[in-house]
């Protein structure tokens, strides 16, 4: 199983949005897909259409069976371990200190691994538990941002801590690249942004993909109806940039592998 994560220190940056369309492009190319929400906002829950109120993603690190938190969502060939509110809680709820805090998460999905080829994290929008966990156990990390300098400034942040999770727990973490949202052209890209774009592929690796997911009506509207873009508005400006950065993860993960 190939974990993605999809995180970035700033919320509204379109993380439960990529991480649902990416769920869903992946079915349709026949995986069997395993989906787990971190965030308490449960948005990407509400998207693929699991049920918001069982025990949730929380038990993954609080020693649940693994495979009792897994529900249907409404893709084919898509499962889920949704979130509930009490995540939020969970730096309270465990002991675990150093390394063997960064690893639950690795070691809760052990039992699931041969029953997926993909899974999917939906990471939380700050640097906790929750977030060090998604990082430690992630293959490929992908970083949407929309194109201003206030949500790429979660880019500036996150920078410190994905070095010390490569230096901590997890050297192989591949950094896939950034993913502009809310695009609306080359007006959106400041000195300012531009110079937080080459800090982060200086210090850490993270190229921009070159696609670019324009600022679209019908990915808005999508979450409203508990589906990502791809199922929603198939056809849609919103539905064909995120196909087009499908076809540029997969060709990293292909070249990797």
């Amino acid at each position: 199983m190939k974990v993605i994560t999809i995180a970035n220190q700033k919320g509204g940056s379109g993380k439960s949005s990529t991480a649902a369309a990416l769920a869903a492009m992946l079915a349709e190319d026949g995986h069997r897909v395993l989906c787990i929400d971190l965030n308490d906002q449960a948005d990407f829950t509400d998207m693929m259409g699991a049920p918001a109120g069982s025990k949730g993603s929380i038990g993954l690190f609080t020693g649940a069976d693994p495979a009792k938190l897994v529900e249907e969502t409404n893709v084919l060939r898509v499962e889920m371990i949704p979130a509930g509110e009490d995540i939020a809680l969970l730096d309270m709820k465990i002991s675990a200190t150093g390394r063997e805090r960064a690893l639950l998460l690795d070691k809760a999905l052990k039992p699931l691994r041969r029953a997926y080829r993909y899974c999917i994290i939906d990471a939380p929008g700050v640097f906790n538990t929750a977030m060090l966990d998604a990082l430690a156990v992630a293959d490929y990390l992908v970083i949407p941002a929309q194109a201003d300098v206030m949500s790429l400034k979660g880019i500036r942040r996150m920078i410190t801590n994905i070095r010390q999770v490569r230096d901590a727990v997890n050297p192989d973490i591949k950094i896939a690249g950034i993913l502009l949202t809310r695009y609306q052209g080359r007006r959106n890209l400041s000195n300012e942004t531009i110079e937080i774009l080459q800090a982060a592929e200086q210090t850490i690796g993270a190229k921009l993909f070159n696609t670019k997911i324009r600022e679209n009506v019908k990915v808005a509207e999508a979450p409203g109806h508990k589906q990502s873009v791809i199922t929603y508005a198939p056809t849609s400006n919103g539905a064909e940039d995120y196909k087009s950065f499908y076809r540029e993860l997969k060709d990293i993960i292909e070249e990797r592998e």
